[in-house]
């Protein structure tokens, strides 16, 4: 989409565009080549949908979006994005749309508001905190790699031995586990394999659990004498296990970190020791 300025408002100097439609995508190998393989729900972009609806009818559309065409369907998703270009946004088609014959460039140029047949790949660049000492940290690792294999990282090393030497168990099973909340059996998986490897990856989306899968690893750490240190570049995911340790009680518990910022480094130390 092709915005010359605010809804109902005068019109910029430059033109804006941003895509109607997005969805994640993430970069693969697959028979020696590597592509973009999209993942996640496609929904309508947030920030257009919030700048030209307003924050309620943004809110709602979220809510209520649901995409009717599946993967090879060019016809039903032009057909849908048409729809909600016409219902929702109240804008029109500049170009006809074919998602299976995308223009090569967009159209600016055409006077007013409207929608092109174009595709549009946007990219993070590093220009956040964040992002820089992720970026830092990737830098320090490639001056150390004789160093990966005497540390859990090894457990990601191209050769299957050093895998399977990494992710040999390391630690005897523990005799039973403490889950004060609620753990299905993918995150009593998750318990075993973190009480008993030296690396263990546990990924989900958001509301599938983790926060409550990392206490419930700390109240199984506390029963055996083990001592924890949560750390994250998160400080709303360390507040979040912090409040739950305290709400099940486990004790000394020790919050660092710089709570100036959302992008800071923060830990949450906790001295494992039985009540």
């Amino acid at each position: 989409m092709v915005v010359t300025g605010p809804r109902g408002g005068r019109p910029w100097r430059h033109p804006k565009f941003a895509p109607l439609l997005i969805r994640r995508v993430e970069i693969v190998s697959q028979d020696g080549e590597v592509r973009l393989k999209p993942y996640g729900p496609v929904q309508p972009h947030p920030q257009l949908a919030r700048d030209w609806l307003g924050e309620e009818e943004a809110a709602q559309l979220a809510d209520t979006f649901q995409p009717t065409w599946h993967r090879g369907q060019h016809d039903r998703l032009a057909v849908e994005a048409s729809k909600l270009l016409r219902e929702e946004f109240e804008i029109p088609c500049v170009q006809e749309l074919h998602p299976d014959q995308l223009a090569d460039r967009i159209d600016i140029h055409t006077p007013g508001h409207g929608a092109r047949n174009a595709a549009v790949l946007l990219t993070a660049l590093p220009d956040t905190a964040y992002t820089k000492k992720l970026l830092d940290d990737f830098a320090d690792i490639a001056q150390k790699t004789d160093r990966i294999q005497a540390t859990a990282l090894a457990a990601l090393s191209p050769d299957p031995a050093n895998r399977t030497r990494a992710l040999a168990l390391s630690e005897p099973e523990p005799s039973r586990l403490v889950t004060p909340l609620p753990c299905n059996e993918a995150q009593a998986a998750v318990l075993r394999a973190a009480m008993t490897r030296r690396l263990t990856v546990a990924t989900g989306p958001p509301g599938t659990g983790k926060s409550q899968l990392v206490a419930n690893l700390i109240a199984t750490a506390v029963t055996s004498g083990q001592t924890v240190l949560v750390a994250s570049n998160n400080n709303e995911a360390v507040d979040e296990v912090w409040r739950r340790c305290e709400q099940l009680g486990l004790v000394q518990v020790w919050v660092t970190g710089q709570p100036v910022t959302q992008t800071c480094s923060r830990s949450c130390r906790v001295p494992i020791a039985e009540e």
